[in-house]
């Protein structure tokens, strides 16, 4: 049970984070705006923790 509370807490949101970052590459090579990338970050980071507030097991 600690393994599943483990992948499911932070240590996924970490992981999470990375694509969040990702997601900013993307609009920032799309758009060659760097603001478009920084909005595209906070996007998928409020997104994320939204979700993630959701569905937390705990």
């Amino acid at each position: 049970m600690n393994r599943v509370k483990e992948l499911t807490g932070k240590g996924i949101r970490s992981v999470l984070m990375i694509g969040a970052g990702f997601t900013g590459a993307i609009a920032y090579f799309a758009t060659g705006k760097m603001w478009a990338g920084v909005l595209g970050i906070l996007f998928h980071a409020a997104v994320i923790y939204k979700l993630g507030d959701l569905w937390a097991p705990y």
